[in-house]
């Protein structure tokens, strides 16, 4: 692990791939079933709850090139941190290049594409703002 934060709970089944590029704050819930995959950093502030079966991914494919397969075109990187007190629901997304901010929430299922603004409520396929708190 890139660092582990004190009194943490991580429930069975969680997968961290490339966990050298993966750093966790203090007091964060990691739910079941969270697949956490780091070619390039992932940061998880403290106080963070993370839902179960939420993936979080800092690389993507690259796939505008219709020639060549898609395996062919390398990768697209980018970068995940959420900040401190915000809560990923169950079956959430995050993609590469994102900032949830501090406090935010991104309900159940929402795919985020773009960075979350602190204190903010995000929901959908593609996540969008939908309330704050």
């Amino acid at each position: 692990m890139g660092s582990f934060g004190q009194s943490c709970r991580v429930y069975s089944g969680v997968f961290l791939h490339y966990p050298w590029n993966i750093s966790i704050g203090d007091r964060c819930v990691i739910n079941s079933g969270v697949h956490i995959t780091a070619p390039v950093p992932v940061v998880i502030g403290s106080s963070v709850l993370i839902g179960p079966y939420v993936v979080i991914n800092s690389g993507s494919h690259e796939y505008r090139d219709r020639s060549r397969p898609i395996r062919g075109q390398g990768h697209k990187l980018g970068p995940v941190r959420v900040e401190d007190g915000a809560w990923i629901a169950a079956h959430a997304v995050l993609l590469p290049g994102v900032t949830v901010g501090r406090g935010a929430v991104v309900a159940a299922g929402a795919v985020v594409t773009r960075s979350v603004d602190p204190f903010s409520i995000v929901a959908g396929v593609p996540a969008v703002p939908i309330g704050s708190r």
